[in-house]
């Protein structure tokens, strides 16, 4: 039942009813490189190598075997363009499904993904749009990334990546791919949709020359981004109980991060008593363009389980963390997160090479937003004790599971107002 896509026929493309309008459905991606081109373009460079263009033309001894070592891989075809272009990725989605918003790559390194699901929210929130799908992906098939990491120390040497922890060097290399389906919440629930969190705030800046150099972090562009996301979200920061961090686990990345967090959420009076801090990449590695996906899916799961989970490969806080004087703590074990006066609320975090940061402001679903066409309200005493409902699905499966949700939504009327 997400976002209505149980109502949709992938095979054919959109029904009608389905909750969707196609010619307003955008798509936006986050990817930062194909390294299927660059394994796909490397027969060409065989060759050029061979001719000598970019050095001294290997003797003829060496030929055969430099041109062997590429046989393999497939010569260039008309389709090899469109192929593996970063902007097709996109686009063969939106032809796929014929859909007709806007459909485009961002490249924002690591932040690539957050920052497509924030020019989501943009476009929603300007009416161009009134669905979408967000995410990113990546694909580690070639070491350049690898070696070019590992040439400025954040690659893990003891083979773990460990962030907030005392023993943190480095990370270790992810790939996947992750996508959500955004609308409104005033349409997703008009459209009977199930709703796992709502989007309350987002903020996206650049460091500009305010950090020693691009690849390097900037506190003061940290805090300005978070603050622009607790400005969209208006509320109370102190209310954000869980924070899913960029944390690469580096020596110099985490201590930045968790710095700028206090500065934005612990400096006044109503500072948090507890906030989770957490980061994925211990468990699946630092997927690059896809990470912030991967951490907002994470944030999401954590809200509607209401667990915390165990921070993967921690034992001990990093001494220049100073987590000591601050509400921030690291999950050693699960631990139930108990809802207190407000939904639950979460943050996460994605900064990327170049400066451009991006953190996004989360809260769960309530029960009236997440399953509204189950949501019972209004029971009275004098309430008939027999209803006649008729219950539709478009499969019978489904049709199966939206029954068992309505009597169990009536199960609890009753329990709670009596019969």
């Amino acid at each position: 039942q997400d976002a209505g896509l149980e109502r949709f026929d992938f095979e054919t493309g959109f029904e009608n009813g389905a909750g969707f309008n196609p010619d307003r459905m955008g798509t936006f991606l986050g990817l930062s490189s194909s390294e299927y081109r660059d394994i796909l373009g490397m027969r060409t460079m065989a060759l050029g190598m061979a001719s000598g263009i970019w050095g001294n033309k290997p003797d003829q001894a060496a030929l055969k075997p430099l041109l062997d070592s590429v046989e393999n891989l497939a010569p260039l075809s008309a389709f090899s363009m469109p192929g593996t272009l970063l902007n097709m990725a996109a686009a063969s989605i939106a032809h796929q499904w014929g859909l007709g918003g806007p459909a485009f790559s961002i490249d924002a390194a690591c932040a690539s993904a957050l920052v497509a699901v924030t020019d989501a929210v943009t476009y929603l929130r300007a009416g161009l749009c009134d669905s979408a799908v967000a995410g990113g992906a990546y694909l580690n098939l070639t070491p350049l990334n690898l070696v070019c990491f590992s040439r400025i120390g954040a690659i893990s040497k003891q083979g773990r990546c460990r962030p907030f922890d005392a023993q943190a060097d480095g990370f270790l290399q992810g790939d996947g791919s992750g996508i959500i389906v955004l609308k409104r919440l005033s349409t997703a629930l008009e459209d009977g949709d199930r709703v796992h969190a709502v989007i309350r705030g987002v903020g996206i800046n650049n460091d500009g020359n305010g950090s020693p150099g691009p690849m390097a972090p900037s506190p003061a562009g940290q805090l300005s981004a978070i603050q622009k996301a607790h400005e969209d979200a208006g509320f109370d920061p102190a209310t954000i109980e869980f924070v899913e961090c960029h944390g690469t686990a580096t020596p110099v990345g985490d201590p930045v991060e968790v710095g700028a967090l206090e500065q934005a959420m612990c400096k006044d009076a109503s500072a948090p008593e507890k906030v989770w801090l957490s980061s994925v990449k211990a468990n699946i590695g630092h997927t690059m363009s896809a990470a912030g996906i991967a951490g907002l899916i994470k944030a999401v799961m954590v809200m509607k389980h209401g667990v915390i989970p165990p921070q993967a490969a921690f034992e001990n806080p990093h001494p220049k963390l100073g987590l000591d004087d601050t509400p921030f703590d690291i999950a050693r074990e699960q631990t139930p997160w108990v809802r207190g006066n407000t939904p639950r609320r979460a943050a996460v975090s994605s900064f990327g090479f170049g400066g451009t940061n991006c953190h996004v402001v989360l809260e769960e679903a309530t029960p009236a937003k997440s399953r509204p066409a189950v949501y019972v309200s209004g029971w009275t005493q004098d309430v008939s004790p027999a209803h006649a409902l008729v219950v539709t699905g478009p499969s019978l499966d489904l049709l199966g599971q939206h029954a068992l949700e309505l009597a169990e939504a009536v199960q609890v009327g009753f329990a709670k107002h009596g019969s």
